[in-house]
């Protein structure tokens, strides 16, 4: 398979950059997910407020868990992808991009939100229907 790829002309670092790039991102969306989940902007001081939740809960958390960390993968994957071959092949670019692949995985859900939102103004200004006509 590694054979195969190298005959299409993916070097080492571009391999390197298609699987690290979905790992950064997937750790900057497991690094929102807990800055979500504490709400770090103060420690916790109530004691009456409850831990644990239900199982039912547990499930539908970890449900959406998975989904937002598949959401920062696959930006993570589409970041790698984009700069296959286009890239001089150092540690210290690989360094970087790794670190940009973690921002993208932590801005996951707005980087989603704002391009369903300029998709969305495009279309409404584009009457599809009526160009078929």
């Amino acid at each position: 398979m590694f054979d195969f790829i190298v005959s299409l002309g993916f070097s080492s670092f571009d391999m390197a950059l298609i699987f690290v790039c979905p790992v950064g991102a997937v750790l900057g969306s497991f690094a929102q997910v807990t800055f979500v989940s504490i709400r770090p902007s103060q420690p916790p001081t109530d004691e009456t407020r409850e831990y644990v939740p239900s199982k039912k809960l547990q499930v539908v958390r970890g449900t959406w868990l998975g989904l937002r960390l598949m959401l920062g993968g696959i930006l993570g994957l589409a970041l790698g992808l984009y700069f296959v071959g286009s890239l001089q092949e150092t540690a210290g670019t690989l360094s970087k991009i790794l670190a940009l692949s973690i921002l993208v995985g932590f801005s996951a859900p707005r980087l989603w939100a704002v391009q369903d939102q300029r998709l969305a103004t495009q279309l409404s200004k584009t009457d599809i229907y009526q160009d078929s006509l």
